[in-house]
């Protein structure tokens, strides 16, 4: 019993990350929301914050990093 709540609660979240990445793609597709004449150093540091979010939450998953 025990394993299939396991299996259905990793299902569930799995779905949630597949949405979440969707709304991160959407995002990255609109720049942040950011418009060009307007982007300034603060954008590029929350751009490589993110980067830096995404690449920590990869090398987890891929099981190299914590």
């Amino acid at each position: 019993m025990a394993k299939s709540n396991a299996l259905d609660t990793f299902v569930a979240v799995t779905a949630e990350i597949d949405a979440l990445l969707v709304d991160l793609k959407a995002l990255a597709d609109d720049h942040f929301g950011t418009e060009p004449d307007r982007v300034d150093w603060s954008h590029v540091e929350s751009a490589l914050r993110v980067k830096a979010l995404i690449g920590t939450a990869l090398r987890f998953a891929q099981g190299k990093g914590d």
